[in-house]
């Protein structure tokens, strides 16, 4: 799923301005005394998302409120696997290449139906050049997607997905693709309500009016920088399972005032405590955690100087204590990642894990290797090299981790680093228009198998924001789409991963846990090791369940 933040932006207020705001909003709605009978709850979302269209998501918070209003063919299951969702079934032919979705009764939120046509129309606009979606790249295991969206037709009579009827969505397959359903679980997948776009280019996507619903709840207010609340969809096919009312998303970006909010009884659930708070809630034993199938990384920019240099970018990623990260600032169990793909995802044949058959590509805290990288580049002790900046956005959490990169990189390289803070939507931009030297990263997967890293980093993927291009790297990874012996399959995804790691065009630094906290009396919302965080069958015990 996606890039995880942690994100976002600082609320700029100070602990004690932040609880005087908020408190009697909480205190109407989080079932506290006095509260109104309805089901409510308070999450803390973390940032203000970039974007609530499906089509330009990308990160882990867009994605939390995008999917619990809008629900598509599958959802994920705590396994990982698909669940049917508005499809209610699906088959697939012998050869893999063709399924065919069967659609329930539904209707969108203002008791249209949905129809087949909505994910055809919707499948078509992620395709579409105009809509810049950094995620059309997932849609090229469908037949003639990449051509379209390349440029090469512009004959959508070629993109092999057919709404047959309004119940039968039917889509051929490039070549066999057994992880496809559980793709479909990904916002980019939801379905469009076509009429929606006439109601102007963004305007549907921000107001509750326009912005049309199917899955458990609907958007009932979005206030910028501060609050989106969510309520209870009556039209939604299994509304009857919906035990909540109203689900109020802050967006508190800083982690203490966040565990303030907490502690004081103004959330009810909030993810990544501060890390100064890390031990004393362990103690206390009231932090939970859950697997997350994700990387926290250094991104390096391979189109400017000095990180075009392959040297340079090994230098700064060898002269990084990974282990020192994780046992004395993160404390939650994250793992030092000495390679990108997580734990948590299976190599052929199920016995073992991708991460344990293809170990380690280098060696932690190597600094005397570093060293030597950077002098044999032409910057010994850091000499000669232009100003440097490392860009991450606005989190407690990653600027602790900053300002360790940073120490470390002037104490065993000779290099200062100027560390550059910015607000989530801020830095994303930077990104993704390679605005930046240096910058944090993360991403979470979409679906559990190791395509769903390596693909980030293909030539012609709109997630590769280091802008790396290797030939037998996309090589591999397109012979690895087409093979259908899985042993040889994942042995070319191994091939793939060394070639990264060789050539560095990211640092890895750990592979993450997802600590949280949750009230007692908050029971049945789903986490899954993807970052999928599903609202529907949460409840208040005690309160409207």
């Amino acid at each position: 799923m996606r890039a995880l933040s942690s994100r976002r932006d600082d609320m700029r207020f100070v602990v004690v301005g932040l609880l005087g705001f908020i408190a009697p909003f909480w205190w109407g709605c989080s079932g506290g005394e006095g509260s109104p009978q309805g089901a409510s709850i308070a999450y803390n979302l973390g940032t203000e998302p970039a974007t609530l269209d499906p089509a330009k998501s990308t990160g882990v918070p867009e994605a939390v409120v995008i999917l619990n209003m809008i629900e598509g063919l599958v959802t994920m299951g705590p396994d990982n696997q698909a669940v049917p969702a508005l499809a209610r079934s699906w088959d697939v032919t012998s050869d893999g290449l063709t399924y065919t979705f069967h659609l329930r009764e539904a209707q969108w939120s203002n008791g249209d139906p949905i129809v087949a046509a909505d994910f055809a129309t919707q499948w078509l606009r992620v395709l579409d050049p105009q809509t810049a979606s950094d995620y059309a790249y997932q849609l090229y295991y469908i037949a003639g997607a990449r051509d379209y969206h390349q440029g090469l037709t512009s004959d959508t009579a070629a993109i092999a997905i057919r709404a047959v009827d309004e119940r039968t969505l039917r889509v051929g397959l490039a070549s066999p693709t057994p992880y496809f359903a559980p793709m479909l679980a990904h916002t980019v997948f939801c379905p469009f309500h076509r009429a929606s776009a006439g109601a102007g280019p963004r305007q549907w996507r921000e107001q509750p009016s326009t912005y049309l619903c199917s899955g458990p709840f609907r958007l009932k207010q979005w206030l910028s920088h501060d609050r989106i609340v969510l309520e209870k969809n009556p039209r939604y096919w299994d509304a009857g399972a919906v035990r909540l009312d109203e689900i109020t998303l802050l967006m508190i970006e800083k982690e203490s005032s966040a565990l303030a909010a907490f502690e004081s009884g103004q959330l009810d659930v909030m993810d990544r405590p501060p890390l100064s708070a890390i031990e004393r809630l362990k103690q206390e034993g009231r932090l939970r955690f859950t697997p997350l199938i994700g990387t926290y990384f250094v991104s390096f920019n391979c189109r400017v100087k000095p990180f075009d240099d392959v040297r340079v970018r090994r230098a700064f990623a060898l002269a990084i204590d990974r282990a020192n990260i994780a046992r004395f600032i993160t404390r939650a169990g994250e793992i030092p990642a000495m390679a990108f793909v997580p734990t948590g995802i299976k190599d052929a044949g199920g016995l073992r894990e991708f991460r344990d058959a293809g170990g380690d590509y280098f060696t932690d805290a190597n600094y005397g290797e570093a060293r030597r990288l950077l002098s044999e580049a032409g910057y010994p002790q850091g000499q000669n090299l232009p100003r440097i900046e490392y860009l991450y956005n606005t989190k407690e959490g990653h600027q602790i981790i900053a300002q360790e990169f940073q120490q470390r990189w002037q104490k065993e390289l000779g290099v200062h680093v100027e560390l550059v803070n910015a607000e989530w939507k801020v830095y994303l931009a930077r990104k993704q228009a390679g605005e930046y030297q240096i910058a944090r990263g993360a991403w979470v997967g979409d679906y559990p198998d190791p395509m769903t890293f390596l693909e980030t980093y293909a030539t012609d993927s709109e997630n590769n924001n280091s802008f790396w291009s290797n030939p037998a790297y996309d090589a591999l990874l397109e012979a690895a789409k087409k093979e259908l012996d899985p042993v040889r399959r994942m042995g070319m995804l191994h091939e793939a991963e060394s070639l990264m790691m060789q050539e560095m065009p990211l640092a890895p630094v750990y592979f993450y846990t997802q600590p949280y906290l949750e009230k007692p009396e908050i029971e049945g919302i789903q986490r899954t090791a993807l970052g999928y965080v599903y609202f529907k069958n949460a409840r208040r015990a005690g309160n409207g369940g």
